[in-house]
């Protein structure tokens, strides 16, 4: 995709399979087995494909939380999509194009 986006955590869903962390707790670019993203936790970067339901949303990340570092960021499954904002299984998150 050409668009480059800011994919943001705005709160759990309703009976998410895992708990949202505080941020404080999280150690990002780490493995934290268990829990979900904490809210307020963000990626900017493009798009693999736009957010389709049944498909997780995948994400070339140009940077993290606002430091510049390069990965791929994937959500679990979509269950709910609008220009705005899409659901997951465990999240909420808001799309910015920016």
């Amino acid at each position: 995709m050409d668009a480059k986006v800011r994919i943001s955590k705005i709160s759990q869903v309703e009976n998410a399979l895992v708990d949202t962390p505080l941020m404080e707790t999280y150690k990002a670019g780490q493995i934290n087995e268990g829990v979900s993203l904490p809210v307020e936790y963000y990626v900017e970067g493009f798009f693999e494909q736009e957010p389709e339901v049944g498909k997780p949303v995948v994400v070339s990340r140009t940077c993290r939380n606002g430091i510049e570092v390069s990965g791929i960021f994937t959500t679990s499954t979509v269950t709910e999509v609008n220009k705005k904002e899409f659901k997951t299984l465990n999240s909420v998150y808001k799309i910015e194009y920016i």
